[in-house]
């Protein structure tokens, strides 16, 4: 991995809001469009089919950072990094095609582990079954909240960091913004706090959003019926005249 793009990444796990906005200067200014569109999606639609953008990586990060713990409090002896990797790809699979059951992971696996400071380390299955299994399963009901809180963050997040790397291409300076990175996370925040107001409390859920989308399409089908219908009658009656 290029160094530059190493030491960027590795800012995302220390509040280094300066170090965060390195990622600008590293990527093309064509992809802060893709940045940009993909953010504003997330910011409007995050708790849709959309979000499965954001569950992939998210799925990832856990089965990488997370899996090599709960491993070796088993006991079992398996390679730290094979179990990373393949716990990455395992959880991105689920996120993929399951962000319920990934919530319950992301919720459920720090239950767990809250739940063994409460026993004795040669205990600690006892306090962590029941830690996982609660915590998991509030995880997994509240899945709609949790994605639209993250979903809405992060795309904001992604729309200023889209923002500062495609203005030079309209000959905007981005220098001033990018020597306040405070401000950037400010700004973000309102974002991401708006959005997960819109998505969360003004935007119906998907499941119910899908049944009015439904019964307006079969309400048009039947106006269409209806308007044939009465074309036939017109004609009908001016065949019998």
């Amino acid at each position: 991995m290029n160094p530059a793009v190493e030491q960027a990444a590795k800012a995302y796990t220390t509040l280094d809001p300066a170090g965060w906005l390195t990622v600008v200067k590293l990527v093309p200014a064509w992809s802060g469009l893709l940045a940009v569109g993909l953010g504003i999606g997330l910011l409007l639609r995050g708790t849709g089919p959309l979000f499965r953008v954001v569950s992939m990586p998210l799925g990832a990060a856990m089965g990488f950072f997370l899996a090599p713990g709960v491993v070796e409090r088993l006991g079992l002896g398996w390679p730290a990094s094979t179990v990373a990797f393949s716990a990455a790809g395992g959880l991105a699979l689920v996120g993929l095609l399951f962000p319920a059951g990934l919530a319950f992971l992301a919720a459920g696996v720090p239950g767990g582990y809250l739940g063994m400071q409460y026993v004795t380390p040669e205990e600690w299955l006892v306090g962590f079954a029941p830690g996982l299994f609660i915590a998991g399963t509030v995880g997994a009901l509240l899945e709609r909240m949790l994605a639209g809180v993250i979903a809405s963050f992060l795309g904001a997040w992604l729309l200023v960091l889209g923002l500062l790397a495609a203005l030079p291409l309209l000959g905007v300076g981005v220098q001033a913004a990018l020597a306040q990175p405070w401000g950037m996370v400010a700004v973000a925040g309102l974002f991401g706090a708006a959005a997960s107001y819109y998505q969360l409390v003004v935007r119906p859920p998907p499941e119910e959003e899908a049944k009015l989308k439904a019964e307006k399409a079969k309400k048009q089908q039947k106006e269409k019926e209806d308007r044939e219908l009465e074309k036939k009658f017109e004609k009908m009656s001016r065949k019998k005249k």
